[in-house]
């Protein structure tokens, strides 16, 4: 639920700024009844299409420029053909969706969103079907990529290291893209495709500042999550090879001709460019630490302290003996801050242990310190080697993102294969 929730939580966030309910019913066309498309024996509407239409103008909050209506007209049919196919085949590999797990997912949106109870159906009210069918559509999609495609995918460590070292490389930087896409499935459709990508390239290209919003009216409608207006900040190698290569030459403000790859045409747009900071590579040191800790008294006898101190400790064999000996002076004040620290990493403890700490086996005590008015024993119980956190932060950012484009591309894979197997004549 997770997974699916980023991408409608985005959607329905977008419906809160909606336009007057009042003007939605004046907005669909009259001839409601008129077939589309004709997917497999199932039939779309000109009623479904309106109605999706009319979601989407919601989304953005804004009406849709006359010259972008036909592309986004065929971008909406051309998801509920992508739904109707993959609601067949979920029905005929008993994959299915319950009304309360729709429901539950509308609960989550309403929460997320601090929303009232219910506030979904005033938002889109007239059109609320269509906004559910879509949430519905979702929940079967990443049931489908989760059964059926995610086993598939595999992503070795060595990619990962790989793409870390590009962002280690002071002639690297990131990019923030946006793109609008066109899919086809079918050889046949790719002429059509061609077509359409080009026309918006060349009312785009006069005018690149439009493209972001363009960008989003036109992905308004899609469940996908490669498909979103945004796609984010990109390293080298992390795209798609077609789209990889395309990049490089592309600077902030820049926008790409269209771009063919396997999964249809592509045009890119940068909206920024950054240089990541290098960092650490090097695995960090870890401690597991126990603290034993007396707080000298300035108004007695330091040596009589010190001499004290190295007797409570000079028994200390193990771990046990030093948390048995500070149980039995809890009450006593001068023993408060002592107790386990948990795990430390090297670079944060006090200078003057620091090599004494790396320099014992586990089990063993160091020395007594003298540290801002205490008297200091710590036990190292274990040790071990990290990855900087930077590090990891980009490991998990590059894993996730690989992971999200190959199961994009997987699953726009699966998409083109069901469509070549149905039945699908389009006719708007």
């Amino acid at each position: 639920m997770q997974r699916m929730g980023s991408r409608i939580y985005t959607f329905l966030a977008a419906l809160m700024l909606t336009l007057l309910v009042s003007e939605a019913k004046a907005n669909l066309s009259t001839n409601t009844d008129r077939v589309v498309a004709i997917v497999s024996g199932s039939v779309i509407t000109q009623q479904e299409l309106d109605n999706r239409f009319e979601l989407t103008k919601r989304q953005i909050n804004q009406a849709i420029p006359k010259n972008q209506k036909d592309a986004i007209y065929r971008k909406i049919l051309n998801d509920l053909i992508n739904e109707e196919v993959q609601r067949q085949y979920a029905a005929s590999n008993n994959i299915a969706v319950e009304d309360s797990e729709v429901d539950l997912a509308i609960a989550e949106i309403e929460k997320r969103n601090g929303w009232t109870s219910g506030a979904f159906y005033t938002i889109s009210k007239g059109v609320e079907d269509s906004a559910k069918a879509r949430i519905r559509s979702s929940l079967v999609r990443q049931k489908i990529i989760d059964r059926r495609l995610r086993s598939r995918v595999n992503i070795s460590k060595g990619e990962i290291d790989r793409l870390i070292e590009n962002i280690n490389n002071s002639k690297n930087v990131e990019k923030k893209i946006h793109q609008v896409f066109i899919s086809f499935d079918k050889k046949e459709q790719e002429k059509q495709a061609k077509k359409d990508i080009y026309k918006i390239y060349n009312e785009l290209k006069s005018s690149k500042e439009g493209f972001t919003e363009f960008a989003e009216n036109y992905n308004a409608d899609s469940s996908l999550n490669e498909s979103v207006d945004e796609l984010g900040w990109f390293g080298t190698g992390e795209l798609m090879a077609a789209l990889d290569k395309a990049l490089e030459s592309l600077d902030k403000g820049d926008m790409s001709q269209p771009i063919l790859s396997t999964n249809g045409w592509h045009i890119l747009y940068v909206e920024d460019v950054r240089q990541p900071e290098a960092f650490s590579t090097e695995p960090v040191a870890e401690y597991e630490l126990y603290k034993v800790s007396f707080k000298l008294n300035p108004k007695e006898n330091k040596d009589n302290q010190v001499e004290a101190f190295e007797n409570f400790v000079a028994d200390f064999e193990t771990l046990g003996d030093a948390e048995e000996a500070v149980l039995k002076n809890q009450d006593d004040a001068s023993y408060s801050k002592s107790g386990s620290i948990g795990w430390v990493k090297e670079h944060n403890l006090p200078q003057s242990i620091k090599t004494e700490i790396s320099d014992l086996d586990i089990n063993d005590f160091t020395d007594i310190q003298e540290k801002d008015g205490y008297l200091e024993v710590y036990h190292l119980g274990n040790k071990r080697d990290v990855l900087p956190q930077k590090l990891q932060e980009y490991r998990n950012r590059i894993y996730n993102r690989l992971m999200s484009n190959r199961l994009e591309l997987a699953a726009r894979r699966f998409m083109r294969d069901l469509r070549r197997q149905a039945y699908i004549e389009v006719r708007l």
